[in-house]
């Protein structure tokens, strides 16, 4: 990689296989397994799918990762985005890009580097040894095999190879080598102090006509707009009928049955012509 790199080959080694290994332990090497399965596929390289399961696989342990490293600050409606379901299938794509690449030009790894870098994984070893009972109940609580997480690790390991020349070629500014190498090597002295509210709260006294010359100096603040919650009902006669046929029969028959309701009792309007006559008029 750059010069630095270059003097510094173990360390980055290292660096390598702190970067690989989780990426098993959290994201899981599900999707080695599952190429020829006959499931829904949200991408295709080189002829294999990527399929749901294995990206839900890889969604799960990557939120399970982000719940680990913020612990009770973990918010799930904020971490999971589109944007990180996106960058994660960008991710599992590349994967699969870099392992045919390995696959195609016959990069491989020895046993005995597969066992060493087993063996350097903190989460396998009990007291700073590799521990075999250790390494089966990890795998066996990512529901993986001894068989399976060990050809996907020799599978990233392989791919690792074929990344390794593109780092060696690599060539950099003086001022990023030296920007790098103090990133890697340099030490921050640091002293906490804590200020607790509680001790300074029986430092401060606030009265009654304090609080209230507060409240009302800000009263403006402390108010929100008049809100109403209205439910209502619309009631379409349009769309109430669309669609509603009645034959002329039904329309009788209902008819016949309500008559009583349609009719009026019967009435009658009188008209009288009256004449005023003299009295003792004659009929005539």
């Amino acid at each position: 990689m750059f010069e630095f790199i270059r003097s510094h080959r173990r360390w980055m080694q290292l660096i390598l296989l702190l970067l690989i290994v989780p990426s098993f332990f959290l994201v899981g090497i599900q999707g080695y397994d599952s190429f020829m399965r006959a499931e829904p596929e949200l991408a295709t390289v080189a002829g294999q799918p990527v399929s749901r399961a294995e990206f839900d696989q890889a969604h799960r342990n990557q939120l399970e990762q982000f719940r680990q490293r913020l612990g009770a600050q973990f918010d799930p409606a904020v971490i999971d985005t589109p944007a990180l379901r996106e960058g994660l299938l960008n991710q599992l794509i590349n994967q699969r890009l870099l392992a045919n690449v390995a696959i195609d030009n016959r990069f491989s790894v020895s046993d005995e580097t597969l066992r060493n870098t087993i063996a350097a994984i903190p989460e396998v070893q009990d007291n700073g040894r590799f521990s075999p009972e250790r390494y089966r109940q990890v795998l066996a609580a990512q529901g993986m095999s001894p068989t399976s997480f060990e050809a996907g690790l020799r599978r990233d390991l392989a791919v690792a190879r074929v990344l390794e020349p593109v780092g060696q070629s690599a060539r950099a500014p003086a001022e990023v080598v030296a920007s790098l190498e103090t990133a890697l090597t340099q030490m921050r002295t640091v002293q906490l102090r804590r200020f607790a509210a509680a001790d300074f709260r029986s430092q401060v006294s606030v009265s009654p006509a304090d609080i209230q010359a507060w409240y009302d100096a800000n009263k403006q603040q402390l108010q929100i707009p008049e809100q109403v919650q209205v439910q209502y009902v619309v009631l379409d006669e349009a769309a109430a009928t669309q669609g509603v046929q009645v034959k002329d029969e039904d329309l009788a028959a209902y008819y016949e049955q309500n008559k009583n309701r349609f009719g009026q009792p019967e009435r009658r309007r009188a008209s009288h012509i009256m004449i005023e006559l003299a009295p003792g008029a004659s009929e005539e």
